[in-house]
């Protein structure tokens, strides 16, 4: 065939024929050159030993419509019913175009014979030189532009991916402010100000810009709404630049589903400002139901209400197979998270007022205030009955400050906030109504934005709708997630999705008597082009005006004018007597042609991105590029200026809190670094080093705020705290800039970076905080978790997956809840899959069965080892335990430890040798490690029940050995010798408890790295309990950062294919050790590791990617299906397809069986 061209894609789909007929695709048109693909297939007839397979290549059902490539006879099949025997059928399409078919028995029980043709090289395929432009290299940048908060993201190889800003965070504050140097600082810097000075700072910027005004006072000067906007467009372009390391000078933009086409154009405008070009405006409900359903099959309709900070947002579509049609839309662009916030306010104003005669909305700052304590009470009031509300020092009088003190309880704020919930409803219900869909037609009730999730308007929905809403989505991100995969179709990177979208309100023109005639309506599918017909009211009238209105009054003049035009040239005619035909049409990127026709002629205009609208109050106003525009203060120099521009009227209270909040800010980004130094991956040292230098010119702007709030206040005792805290800050920036000096080849270390982060979490506790930072699987608690998003995951339903933002206590109150993000449930897709296909009486049931009786160790059996410090001169060294190639370990008793009256004492193996010094100081680092991971499973309290790691009594410090608990029931080795396994629940919860250790020690940077039966030791219980396992010998075990490209002494019957050959797959990381604990569960379940032989021999098999081993369940009746796919993703030869996360091998291990007596 020869060569193809770069960028080929399959031209038609490639399939096989299978009973019936029918073409079963393999390959899908439009697939990316070169290709694989892999579907497993079964026999149609009893004891059938043969099978032909024939290829196809076509888009139709039926084979005979499609194209035959050629056919092959597969034979040496076991005889079996039809529908027992497994067939793999790979496919594989190279470079050059040419289709290789290769076939496997899929139970690995039998060696399949393949002849006839095999390779095929006619097969049709496309490139982007006969087929179109094909990908293009511009990236196009999603937005979707939030009232409160806006999020970015873009297609990653045909997937939606997040952009996290400069800030280390996945959302921006859609806020702005201008300091007094006319420097404008947005997003979070911006936000910080809004108390401070309100009158210089705008929190809602969407708001604004699409609101009736045009322009905004910030402190002495007007600006242009469009301008400020495009400054906030300018941060989120580079960001995306920063992140993406490309230019970015594109984008698609959310905007409310009812937005108007001069709002759209205000967008268009703001974006052309920053440099970016804006390809396509989304309806945010659309964008989410893009961004929820992306990637999935089959048929759905989706109902999305979008209720944001500021907007609502209502949507109904069908989705098809990548093509999502919008059934009917609408919403009102003016409710929001904001008037719930409002309603609040003005209930506290008018009860402060009704007290003390001061209306506190007239002053900007108490406004922002009562407007932050209102959006606090509205989130408490989503968990409690009541709530109390506390603004110290909110105003002054003649006699001295005033505080706001009020309660309000959740009958009261539902009644206040009754009013916006039926507005949430019937725009809900007139979305139904135009649809003409009944609820029973509804698949899926999405409710997203950050307001979605209060209470009211959840229940009132799911009642309307009559099934509940569903929880497996983020509602902060799928709407941005949405936007990106519109990006990737307008870019050429996401494939066979189409959306097919609406009008977002009528067109049409003025008529006689001042009337909006209605020409394209609401809802219509665009593009399309409608037309109605006109005549004139005048005797002899020989022109006509065309005014384009768009809205839904009835009177003109209340809509929006977008054009006007005369036509010209009308014969004189009575009243009545001309035709004027006046078309309207709408293309896919909602540019506007309107013309108008008569017999002698026609007139028409195009409303396009460069047509300029008609000045909304009818006068032309000067152009925003005209305009100078603010200057866009760097990244690093907006904590700089917000400090510079700090008001010094604001109380001592208040500014501790603000201490605090900025603060935290420091320590979050510290914690960034500490997770840095944990990646598997040492790269970008000055990507961190930067991101370090901004943060100690942070807290160098911190402690020169406090200075001059130390200069002007009295000292008390708010002061006094805030000058505990403000010590430990200094000495972090000193910390910090040593740091920093040091090497600029390397990053700062791992325990530097803690040791910084445990300071400040000192300076807090000395200015009388308690941190409030969840650990992740932890049960949420209402009064001091706040939940902010649900996703998809393995950690059980409920449960904390990850902590956006710590909160803390303060005086025996929480005055910040931590942020976190719960699971939503896992899809458990992989178990699913596996069970439909298999026999119902092998599936958990039968394991659940078979454990009822299980023997688990109880709670109260296993006391820690104690951590004493020891003489190694007063060992009484008794029996050897074992011994190794770099160790051995006795049995030993010490008289400083009264229990467990017995120890292990580990030291280095010396043999006849002298040990040198790099063996005495590499014993001593791993003895270090392992008691580093020992403190971190005791410190962290995790499991109620017992510890897994066994734990380190002391280690010497220049005689090298190691201290520690005495395990006297052997190891696991031992107990799988010359055995076909153990019991079926016992292997699961023996894996359990390592993923357990493990758990802990991944949380600290620190990997095993030889997890094996021999490492596995257990002590002793009751005849009636089994023995309780321990992970041993972190000797492997490293810290990520310390890692070299050498990993020696691994067991290689355990080791994972990364510790064979880093370069083809990777470097060793805690992923390997969940390949580990996979390996180990197998030889648990068979009695024998998953490979074996010499080391050289498991070193090819694995390297050249044999394919998983069989089964467990190919030697054993009672190992249910989720188990077989348990054991199957560990053991993945590419680390991107096992586990993400040793939690997750451990949550669908607890899937199938937990023992009760463990909380953990």
């Amino acid at each position: 065939m020869g060569g193809t061209q770069p960028g080929a894609t399959l031209a038609a789909g490639v399939g096989i024929e299978v009973d019936g007929g029918h073409c079963e695709q393999l390959l899908s048109r439009g697939q990316s050159l070169p290709a694989s693909a892999r579907e497993t297939f079964t026999t149609a007839e009893d004891n059938q030993q043969t099978v032909q397979i024939r290829v196809f290549q076509g888009e139709h059902e039926r084979v005979e419509e499609n194209e035959l490539l050629g056919e092959c006879t597969v034979s040496g099949l076991a005889p079996a019913p039809a529908g027992v025997p497994e067939i793999a059928v790979m496919f594989t399409v190279d470079s050059d175009g040419t289709l290789r078919v290769s076939v496997q028995d899929a139970t690995g029980d039998a060696t399949l014979q393949i002849e006839g043709q095999r390779e095929f090289d006619d097969i049709a395929v496309e490139t982007a030189g006969r087929t179109g432009a094909g990908p293009t290299n511009d990236v196009i940048l999603g937005v979707d532009l939030g009232t409160t908060d806006s999020v970015c993201a873009v297609p990653v190889d045909g997937e939606p991916e997040i952009v996290v800003n400069s800030e280390g965070d996945r959302a921006t504050p859609t806020a702005l402010s201008v300091d007094d140097d006319g420097n404008l600082l947005v997003g979070k810097a911006a936000r910080k100000r809004a108390v401070s000075r309100p009158e210089r700072t705008v929190t809602s910027v969407k708001r604004v810009l699409l609101g009736e005004g045009s322009t905004v006072e910030l402190g002495d000067r007007e600006y242009s709404t469009v301008e400020l906007a495009g400054s906030l467009f300018e941060k989120f372009r580079s960001d995306a630049e920063s992140a993406l390391g490309r230019p970015v000078e594109k984008a698609v933009v959310t905007v409310p589903a009812v937005a108007s086409i001069r709002q759209r154009r205000r967008i268009e405008r703001a974006g052309e400002i920053a440099g970016l070009e804006i390809e396509r405006t989304i309806d945010d409900a659309a964008a989410a139901v893009m961004g929820y359903a992306y990637g999935s099959d089959g048929e759905q309709t989706v109902l999305v209400c979008d209720l944001g900070g500021g907007s609502l947002s209502v949507s109904l579509l069908d989705v098809e197979n990548g093509i999502y049609e919008i059934v009917a839309n609408g919403g009102d662009d003016e409710l929001g998270g904001e008037e719930w916030d409002a309603a609040i306010v003005d209930h506290l104003a008018d009860r402060f007022e009704a007290d003390h005669g001061i209306d506190l909305r007239e002053d900007p700052q108490a406004r922002r205030r009562l407007a932050d304590a209102a959006a606090a009470a509205k989130i408490e009031l989503a968990s409690r009955e009541r709530t109390r509300i506390d603004v110290p020092y909110v105003t002054a009088t003649d006699d001295g400050p005033l505080d706001l003190n009020a309660t309000l309880d959740r009958d009261a704020y539902e009644s206040l906030t009754e009013p916006l919930v039926e507005r949430v409803v019937e725009s809900t219900r007139a979305v139904l109504n135009d649809s003409r869909y009944e609820t029973d037609d509804i698949d899926e009730l999405l409710l997203v934005g950050g307001a979605s999730r209060l209470p009211q308007v959840r229940s009132r929905i799911e009642t309307l709708v009559g099934q509940q809403t569903t929880r497996r989505v983020n509602e902060d991100e799928v709407t941005a997630l949405g936007t990106a995969v519109q990006a990737g179709i307008l870019s050429g990177e996401v494939d066979d999705v189409v959306l097919l979208d609406v009008t977002s309100l009528p067109l049409g023109i003025a008529v006689e008597g001042g009337d909006f005639e209605r020409i394209v309506e609401r809802g219509e599918t665009i593009p399309t082009v409608e037309s109605v017909v006109f005549t004139t009211t005048v005797d002899d009238q020989t022109a006509v005006p065309i005014r384009v209105f768009q809205g839904e009054h009835e009177t003109a003049t209340r809509n929006e004018l977008l054009a006007e035009f005369v036509l010209s040239d009308v014969p004189p005619a009575s009243a009545g007597t001309p035709a004027i035909e006046v078309t309207v049409g709408i293309d896919e990127n909602r540019w506007i042609n309107v013309e108008a026709d008569h017999d002698g002629g026609s007139e028409s205009i195009t409303i396009d991105p460069t047509t300029e609208l008609p000045p909304e109050d009818g006068t032309r106003r000067q152009s925003e590029q005209e305009r100078p525009a603010p200057r866009l203060v760097a990244a690093r120099d907006e904590d700089e200026a917000t400090a510079a521009d700090g008001n010094s009227e604001t109380s001592a209270p208040w500014e501790l809190e603000t201490l605090i909040d900025e603060t935290l800010d420091v320590r979050n980004q510290l914690h960034r670094g500490v997770l840095y130094c944990r990646r598997s991956i040492d790269n970008d040292v000055a990507d961190l080093r930067d991101n370090l230098e901004k943060t100690a010119r942070n807290v160098e702007s911190i402690l020169g705020t406090n200075a001059e709030r130390a200069d002007s206040h009295d000292e008390d005792g708010e002061s006094q705290r805030a000058d505990r805290l403000v010590d430990e800050l200094a000495a972090v920036e000193e910390s910090l800039r040593a740091l920093l000096d040091e090497d600029a080849s390397t990053g700062p270390a791992f325990d530097d970076l803690e040791g910084l982060v445990d300071r400040i979490d000192r300076g807090l506790e000395a200015a009388g905080l308690v941190l409030v930072d969840p650990d992740g699987g932890a049960e949420t608690d209402p009064y001091r978790h706040r939940v902010v998003s649900s996703t998809e995951s393995s950690v059980p339903e409920g449960r904390i997956v990850s902590v956006q933002q710590i909160g803390y206590e303060r005086d025996g109150a929480v005055r910040r809840e931590a942020k976190v993000v719960v699971s939503a449930g896992s899809p458990a897709e992989r178990v699913t899959a596996a069970t439909e296909q298999t026999d119902p009486d092998r599936s958990s049931a039968t394991l659940d069965q078979a454990i009822r009786d299980a023997r688990a160790p109880a709670v109260e059996q296993f006391p820690s080892p104690p951590r004493r410090s020891v003489s190694y001169e007063d060992f009484e060294i008794g029996a050897t335990l074992g011994t190794g190639g770099q160790a051995v370990v006795y049995e030993t008793t010490h008289p400083a430890i009264e229990s467990p009256a017995r120890i292990a004492l580990k030291e280095p193996a010396r043999g006849e040798r002298t040990l040198t010094y790099d063996a005495i100081s590499s014993f001593l680092q791993r003895a270090q490690t392992w008691r580093t991971v020992d403190d971190r499973e005791r410190e962290s309290r995790r499991w109620r029940s017992h510890e897994y790691i066994v734990g380190v009594v002391d280690i010497g410090d220049t005689r090298p050995w190691i201290a520690m608990e005495y395990m006297d029931g052997g190891d696991l080795a031992d107990r799988l010798d010359g055995t076909d396994g153990l019991a079926v629940e016992e292997a699961v919860w023996i894996a359990q408890c390592l993923c357990r250790a493990l758990e802990v020690a991944h949380e600290y940077g620190i990997a095993h790295l030889d997890v094996k039966p021999g490492n596995v030791l257990f002590t002793e219980t009751a005849p009636s309990r089994w023995d309780l396992p321990k992970l041993a010998d972190w000797g492997l075990a490293r810290k990520l950062r310390d890692r070299t490209d050498s990993m020696e002494g691994f067991s290689r019957h355990f080791a994972a294919p990364e510790q064979f050959d880093a370069e083809a797959f990777g470097e060793p990381d805690p992923v390997t050790d969940i390949y580990q604990v996979g390996a180990v569960l197998y030889a648990m379940l068979r009695g024998e590791p998953p490979v074996s032989g010499g080391r050289l021999a498991v070193r090819k098999r694995i390297v050249r990617d044999d394919g998983p081993p069989p089964a467990p369940s190919a030697y054993r009746d009672d190992v249910p299906p989720e188990l077989d796919e348990i054991v199957r993703t560990a053991l993945a030869t590419a680390k991107r397809d096992r586990y993400e996360s040793i939690r997750y091998l451990r949550d669908d291990l607890e899937a199938l069986w937990k023992p009760p007596d463990d909380t953990g």
